[in-house]
């Protein structure tokens, strides 16, 4: 794609776009199966499957990345409109987003975008316990 990073797997989600956290596992689910290429339309068919079964287990995302990465490349998480996200109920996803960029086992990055400057004030405390605290502004010149 044409925001690709050498070296790096790329998931783009869109906080305006992936309005739930059940539609952004769903992204993340295809838009892993769909760089992995084998089987992928039968495993991500199992898994669209698994999710309609389990909304709200989030460990599935730990899992889907995990054992989706055989080729051991870091995977890039682009949270465009990240503020957004922040108003899903319990902030489940960016938990266990951030979360796994703790595990010493995954390579993982996280990068939330937005114009919102109360974004990091709007996340949940066990949400901004997990989070690095890294924030990076860009203001017009």
């Amino acid at each position: 794609g044409k925001y690709q990073f050498p070296g790096f797997v790329t998931v783009r989600l869109n906080g305006a776009v992936d309005t739930s956290d059940h539609l952004a596992l769903k992204s993340i689910s295809r838009q892993m199966y769909t760089m992995d290429g084998l089987n992928a339309e039968i495993e991500f068919e199992q898994e669209l499957r698994q999710l309609g079964n389990a909304e709200n287990n989030l460990n599935m995302l730990f899992e889907l990345v995990k054992r989706g990465r055989t080729n051991s490349q870091p995977v890039f998480f682009v949270l465009d409109e990240f503020h957004l996200f922040a108003q899903h109920p319990r902030q489940s996803l960016l938990y266990n987003l951030f979360d796994m960029t703790q595990q010493g086992s995954m390579q993982i990055v996280v990068l939330g975008m937005t114009a919102a400057l109360s974004a990091v004030e709007s996340l949940e405390k066990r949400v901004r316990s997990r989070f690095s605290g890294r924030q990076i502004f860009f203001m017009d010149p």
